[in-house]
């Protein structure tokens, strides 16, 4: 009996809003909303990060195109900057720090008082360290992974970890 009444009370509210119409439902999107940005740090110290769908940028220079990121972390206080030229017109693929002659780096800082421990790699970085990028798709909106080692430099008298290095693993 309640629940004819509940029924009569919800249809008679329904009429009063809306009229008789049909409700119109929305249909399913073509394409599935592309996934967030996530880093995940591992070595020295652990820590994962979420962040907006475009956190890799495409800057394109002199018939260069580099990709590049802001990656940050809460456990450093600190944001990695990283960018990989790819040379011009780069198609999608597989990238290394081996395989391209132009010039990549990536750098993060975390200051103490007097004192700082650098993450850092890259062509002119000592040690370089290392990375591989699998580009999906290129272009204005790219996507892929990517897997950077650092290398973690401590100022004297400084305690920067367990480890001299800090792997970076970015899906985008």
């Amino acid at each position: 009996m309640i629940g004819r009444r509940f029924a009569r009370i919800a249809v008679a509210f329904a009429g009063a809003c809306g009229g008789n119409d049909a409700a119109v439902v929305d249909a399913a999107p073509d394409t599935a909303p592309a996934p967030a940005c996530t880093a995940v740090f591992r070595d020295n110290f652990a820590e994962t990060w979420t962040g907006p769908v475009d956190c890799a940028t495409v800057d394109t220079a002199d018939g260069h195109t580099t990709l590049a990121f802001a990656i940050p972390s809460r456990t450093i206080e600190a944001e990695f900057a990283i960018a990989i030229d790819l040379g011009a017109a780069p198609p999608a693929g597989i990238y290394t720090a081996e395989s391209l002659v132009t010039p990549w780096s990536a750098h993060a800082r975390q200051d103490f008082d007097m004192t700082a421990c650098v993450y850092h790699a890259g062509t002119a970085a000592v040690p370089p360290g290392t990375f591989t990028l699998a580009l999906d798709a290129a272009g204005e909106h790219p996507h892929g992974r990517l897997d950077l080692q650092l290398a973690v430099l401590s100022r004297p008298y400084t305690y920067c970890g367990e480890t001299n290095t800090e792997r970076l693993t970015v899906v985008f």
